[in-house]
């Protein structure tokens, strides 16, 4: 079933795609208004449930499945937070879901130290992907921090720097806060390339890095959704055959 809003507290969000704001329906907004939220947004969701969205199919959401079944035997609430996360992270980047995705089913499947060290490189990759989607490399640094490619920690770091706004309550301990999050996240993943961890405690990690990814997404929304990123290389490829065929239909039709 098509998405038709999402809901944070008293706040609505609708949709529309591809940038066509003609899909806004002025009627909808003054009616979800009188149910009672305090406001209802418009957001581009992008090529989401377009000709270019490769993650409505039955195998994204058997995967999904499996990694909500692998998260819950380690959430408090089981299913019900495991859906949740899974959901939310979804929603807010497919990518980066596919991503993780793919390193807790191979941490399921994990017996040997290879495999865990497998694990362990799947699990930095993402790390390095979430940098790369928040707070892309640099040569110029960024209030004194290194934040080239390779600096994929300090780039986190600058990310909630940036967002967080300067007039925020305790600023300086969100931003240590998180930031020693993103310290112990990393150590976690880091530890699986030296050794056989406990299943349990390794899915557990997981399970916090995508808590951790959704509270960092959070915190800048329309920056991080980046609703084109996770289909661009399918647009891309799509316009590039399309100026292809054009190309060679001119050439037959030329003299």
């Amino acid at each position: 079933m098509p998405q038709y809003c999402r809901v944070e507290g008293d706040r609505c969000t609708r949709f529309y795609s591809m940038g066509n704001e003609d899909e806004k329906d002025e009627y909808e907004t003054k009616e979800l208004l009188k149910l009672g939220f305090a406001t209802v947004d418009w957001e581009d969701r992008g090529a989401h449930q377009t000709i270019f969205d490769d993650f409505d199919t039955p195998q994204h959401f058997i995967q999904l499945k499996a990694v909500q079944g692998a998260l819950a035997s380690v959430l408090p609430n089981g299913d019900d937070d495991a859906s949740e996360l899974v959901m939310m992270l979804e929603d807010l980047n497919p990518k980066l879901f596919n991503a993780l995705g793919s390193a807790v089913r191979a941490l399921s499947a994990a017996k040997t130290e290879e495999d865990f060290a497998h694990v362990g490189i799947s699990g930095r990759r993402y790390v390095e992907q979430l940098a790369d989607a928040l707070f892309p490399a640099s040569t110029v640094p960024f209030n004194g921090r290194d934040v080239s490619a390779p600096k994929f920690k300090n780039r986190l770091w600058a990310f909630i720097d940036k967002s967080l706004p300067a007039e925020a309550p305790n600023r300086d301990n969100g931003l240590r806060s998180l930031g020693r999050e993103i310290d112990r996240m990393i150590d976690a993943v880091n530890a699986l390339l030296h050794g056989q961890p406990d299943q349990q405690s390794a899915l557990r990690a997981f399970a916090d890095l995508a808590k951790l990814t959704i509270a960092l997404l959070q915190l800048d929304p329309a920056a991080s959704r980046q609703p084109y990123r996770a289909f661009e290389q399918k647009i891309v490829d799509f316009f590039t055959q399309h100026f292809e065929d054009l190309r060679r239909g001119d050439g037959a039709d030329a003299p």
